[in-house]
């Protein structure tokens, strides 16, 4: 492998003398297009990200060529691919350029994998069957519609923030399907009505839009989703046929919506992670009478920013680091680290970056971090009688209703104290008798 990364080479540079290499690296230079490696026709790995090209020029005849990367140059308007033997090519990303239409996708016989995220593309044309592409990525984009006829292996597609309106052709190889933040409101429905075959699909990420499940039928494909996300779609409540749409649900994210009830949750059997972070949930009877039908398979809920837990944990992502540093500056802003007040996650760009740091919240290091914010709290409230019981009364209730519960938001939970609180419950319950 040859790494020329950040070397300022131009198109004036030759590169005859390297005739076998196969992997080069090439990103981060000046070469506003690829003649210049004509001669290298052993290449079979070659990224040429964030560089000045205006076109594919000089690959023509790469058929040794496996990887290409072309991500973040200047390709724009329309790429054909029909001019191209790039016969063994498996792996092709165009990501951050301005192309408004890629054709010939149907010449690239061994293509796996297609991403053209942060483009302008509109139009997607494969004049013939493709049976080797299996991922597609086509984030923010200008697509109203896709039909996906033409990939009949597909199994994985990733159209977020589009302007979808509607999606044919998804075939039963389809297992995951991310359609987040799409500009019409109603397109998460028209998504889901033309996905009919798609009776493979095990996880669908329609975060952003508008969901309405009363014109689905209750047999339909979406038995077998196992994976469901559904944050930030101003939901105040779930469909009522919403387990029969779903009936196979293993971890299912309501994140960022409005929701004062779990009333909908009624059937799910299988349900194991449930996430309601960041909703309107008041009080544990509206969690407890919609989770009869997942209380013992349940091993992750998190209720964290909902009124019912707002006071009795610290801030999701409050750094204490952080707010010495601001007591020490003079400032006197005392709402910036409100710990009752909702998240406030106005747009794409807050939405998608709250979720990468909520997935970290559940790594080794986010567990212990929470761990320690709690404990800082604890000994902040250690002489607070109210605080102690509230919090007692709640994870109490929690830990005996979910008889299972292996994290509770953010706290791990483990058999010995499942044990503790159930023997406690046990004792209060006889108390009152």
């Amino acid at each position: 492998m040859l790494n020329l990364e950040n070397n300022r080479i131009d198109n004036m540079s030759s590169f005859n003398s390297l005739k076998n290499i196969q992997l080069l690296r090439l990103d981060n230079n000046r070469l506003e297009n690829l003649n210049s490696l004509s001669a290298l026709k052993n290449l079979t790995r070659l990224t040429v990200s964030s560089n000045n090209l205006t076109s594919l020029d000089g690959l023509e005849n790469f058929r040794m060529l496996r990887y290409l990367n072309v991500s973040n140059n200047k390709l724009k308007g329309k790429l054909d691919f029909s001019n191209y033997d790039l016969w063994l090519l498996e792996d092709l990303l165009l990501n951050g350029n301005k192309l408004t239409s890629v054709s010939g996708l149907e010449l690239l016989p061994d293509l796996i994998y297609f991403s053209a995220d942060q483009n302008n593309l509109s139009s997607l044309n494969c004049g013939d069957v493709n049976n080797s592409i299996k991922k597609l990525s086509l984030v923010m984009n200008n697509f109203k519609t896709l039909d996906l006829s033409n990939y009949p292996k597909l199994k994985e597609l990733r159209a977020d923030k589009n302007h979808l309106e509607s999606i044919t052709g998804l075939t039963e190889e389809v297992e995951k399907v991310s359609l987040k933040y799409q500009s019409k409101p109603s397109a998460a429905n028209t998504i889901i009505s033309h996905s009919s075959k798609a009776s493979r699909m095990r996880k669908l990420a329609l975060t952003g839009g508008v969901l309405d499940l009363s014109t689905i039928k209750a047999k339909s494909s979406f038995s077998s989703v196992s994976q469901l996300v559904l944050c930030a779609m101003n939901l105040e409540s779930l469909p009522s046929n919403f387990c029969k749409v779903f009936p196979m649900l293993l971890d299912l994210n309501l994140n960022f919506n409005k929701l004062t009830t779990l009333e909908g949750l009624e059937g799910l059997t299988y349900l194991r992670q449930l996430k309601v972070l960041s909703n309107n949930l008041k009080t544990i009877e509206s969690i407890v009478m919609h989770t009869q039908s997942c209380r013992n398979s349940l091993k992750l809920i998190d209720l964290r920013v909902n009124p019912l837990t707002k006071s009795i944990y610290p801030y999701v992502f409050y750094d204490t680091r952080e707010k010495e540093d601001d007591e020490t500056d003079g400032s006197d802003d005392t709402n910036e680290f409100d710990e009752g007040t909702t998240l406030n996650l106005k747009d794409y760009d807050d939405i998608e970056a709250f979720s990468i740091e909520y997935t970290k919240l559940y790594t080794e290091e986010g567990l212990q971090t929470w761990k320690d914010k709690n404990w800082m709290l604890l000994e902040a409230n250690s002489t607070s009688e109210d605080f102690i019981k509230l919090r007692a009364k709640y994870e109490m209730s929690m830990i005996v209703w979910f008889s299972n519960i292996v994290y509770l938001d953010g706290l791990k939970i483990d058999s010995g104290r499942r044990a503790a609180e159930k023997k406690q419950w046990r004792k209060l319950r006889k108390g009152r008798k």
